[in-house]
């Protein structure tokens, strides 16, 4: 892959050479990507969206399979908490319909067993977008941060700490 740019008098060229195997890739070649098209006083923060308080609104949680399994006795919006990219949406046989979002800073959150999927895979999402719709019922959760599956107790905990 050749990446370049002309800048008025310099030419800016770098070739790139790696494949994408994993979401470190996939930050790195994100990363890569702005370095050449975002100059560092365009980025801007942004906390969580208040969604998170839908989010944390479940009845109650059992451990299931590499998560959590979060009951609801109403509808529940499921909106990207940060900036991310969606890296998966369709089927999981321990989770039925599932979509996956690997968040700018590095976290994986995968949600299972929702009824509506409202985006498509690859594409980037903005704080706050709608990702999936769940009706009441279960909703599966599963967080994954650096190579490493959180823990029931670490993804409740993660779940709070955006609320906060």
């Amino acid at each position: 892959i050749f990446m370049g740019e002309r800048s008025g008098i310099e030419d800016l060229q770098q070739n790139v050479h790696r494949i994408v195997y994993s979401s470190e890739d996939i930050l790195w070649m994100r990363a890569t990507l702005q370095s050449f098209f975002l100059d560092e006083e365009e980025i801007i923060t942004v906390s969580a969206h208040t969604s998170i308080q839908k989010l944390l609104s479940f009845d109650s949680v059992e451990q299931y399979s590499k998560g959590l399994l979060l009951h609801y006795d109403t509808a529940v919006p499921i909106q990207s908490l940060y900036n991310g990219l969606v890296v998966f949406t369709g089927h999981m046989k321990n989770a039925g319909q599932t979509v996956s979002i690997l968040y700018e800073e590095g976290t994986t959150v995968t949600y299972g067993y929702v009824d509506q999927i409202a985006v498509l895979p690859y594409i980037h999402l903005q704080n706050g977008q709608l990702i999936a719709m769940k009706k009441p019922g279960k909703l599966y959760i599963q967080i994954e941060q650096q190579g490493k599956l959180f823990s029931a107790e670490e993804i409740l905990q993660w779940l709070k700490e955006q609320g906060s």
